[in-house]
């Protein structure tokens, strides 16, 4: 299955859950994160 495919039934797996409306809400709360974790948590153990 090529990953384009993959994401299509992801997105229609959401619309059927949560209606567009609600997909699009979703969607809309996703961040890319940014930054090293793991260097920053490096400075709030020490």
């Amino acid at each position: 299955m090529k990953l384009t495919e993959i994401q299509q039934q992801e997105y229609q797996a959401l619309i059927n859950a949560l209606g567009v409306a609600g997909t699009l809400r979703f969607l809309q709360q996703l961040e890319v994160g940014y930054g090293d974790y793991t260097k920053e948590r490096h400075q709030w153990l020490n």
